[in-house]
């Protein structure tokens, strides 16, 4: 990805993320709760975009064919 505008973006290092876990070890349990639930949401997604592809296949092969009996031969642009 690329910024359209000027972006500060503050660096998270292992060293305060780790003693955050240390003082609260329910924190990484509940990441990956978090994390688990993205990636389920984005094979979902991915999946819906498959269905959708496979869908538009089916229709324009369905579209070719009604066109081609109905203009006789190619559907295509004359």
């Amino acid at each position: 990805m690329t910024a359209l505008t000027r972006v500060r973006v503050p660096e998270i290092t292992k060293g305060p993320v780790g003693e955050l876990l240390d003082k609260t070890p329910e924190l990484l349990q509940r990441f990956s709760h978090v994390l688990a639930k993205r990636e389920q949401e984005r094979a979902a997604i991915a999946q819906r975009v498959i269905q959708v592809a496979a869908v538009e296949q089916d229709l324009m092969a369905r579209m070719k064919a009604f066109f081609s009996r109905v203009i006789g031969g190619d559907a295509g642009p004359h």
